[in-house]
């Protein structure tokens, strides 16, 4: 079996944030909502909440650590082991530079022998790390970025299903995947 050098996203495909942002904008602020309010990428939109307060949640969390995972990233260490190229991913993520010391304590944290390398673009385009280390399949929750990748790269896209990503079908290099378990079972299958 070939192995491919593979990416990831973090947030929402590793980590599972989203409950955690909206129970802080519902501490905070009285703002109650679920994951299915937010039909689209702009959680402000959605949800009918000014910009400063979703932005405020989002980084009060994440800069407090203790971070949970989505239940089928368990199983990331293993796809990483048997599918990937020097059995390593390269985990990319658009979070600002002062919270790589706090992401890589919770990927330590949770994953002791994972062998990866923990990239951040800074809000910028992820295209340009993809394409910097040929990455071959990238997993990613995000529309905009799949969208971007599909574009701008040569990568295969597994799209975790999520309520803000459903507006964009499967095409060409992109497959909507409900977790790890699918990306693994695809991935094995040699599709």
């Amino acid at each position: 079996m070939k192995k491919i050098i593979l990416g990831s996203d973090i947030d929402e495909v590793i980590f599972d944030m989203v409950p955690s942002f909206l129970s802080r904008l519902d501490e905070k602020y009285g703002i109650h909502s679920s994951i299915e309010d937010i039909v689209g990428q702009d959680i402000a939109k959605s949800l009918s909440v000014e910009e400063d307060k979703v932005y405020d949640a989002i980084m009060s969390v994440i800069g407090e650590g203790n971070y949970s995972l989505l239940t089928s990233s368990i199983i990331m260490p293993f796809i990483v082991e048997d599918h990937a190229v020097k059995n390593k991913i390269f985990l990319i993520s658009s979070r600002e530079p002062r919270f790589l010391k706090i992401t890589k304590k919770e990927l330590d944290k949770n994953f002791i022998d994972l062998n990866y390398e923990l990239i951040f673009t800074n809000a910028g385009s992820k295209v340009d790390a993809v394409n910097k280390y040929n990455i071959d399949a990238f997993v990613e929750d995000d529309a905009e970025t799949a969208l971007d990748l599909l574009d701008k790269t040569n990568c295969f896209i597994f799209l975790f299903d999520k309520p803000w990503n459903r507006y964009i079908g499967e095409v060409d290099r992109l497959l909507r995947v409900r977790g790890w378990y699918d990306v693994g079972r695809i991935m094995s299958s040699g599709k």
